[in-house]
């Protein structure tokens, strides 16, 4: 569980990031849980600037960051790692200017949804 939680913060943390600069009235970042056949989906919304297209592909590659000097590039890298290889998951990203969401679906085991 410890796992998934720093999973969860840092995409959160990546949310707050993308309002640095953003001149929009009411941010927000909206964290959703659903359970839908037998998985476990966490849904994290933000209302920040968006990801380019371009660098959706590269999100989850080692060392790639948009964050210049104030970011390491394995945030992303290591969440993808850890929900596929501890939690048998997968997470997806949908952004537009908007904002972005991230969806990490893992199977429900039982012992994580009695926590």
């Amino acid at each position: 569980i410890n796992e998934l939680v720093q999973v969860v913060l840092n995409i959160v943390n990546n949310a707050i990031d993308s309002f640095v600069g953003l001149q929009r009235k009411n941010k927000f970042v909206h964290l959703y849980v659903k359970e839908q056949n037998n998985t476990l989906q966490i849904y994290i919304t933000d209302n920040g600037c968006g990801i380019l297209e371009e660098n959706i592909a590269k999100l989850f590659e080692p060392y790639f960051s948009t964050k210049g000097k104030n970011g390491t590039g394995l945030g992303l890298y290591m969440s993808q790692k850890i929900i596929e290889k501890q939690f048998d998951g997968k997470i997806d990203v949908q952004s537009s200017p908007e904002g972005t969401t991230f969806i990490v679906t893992i199977e429900a085991v039982q012992d994580i949804l009695e926590t």
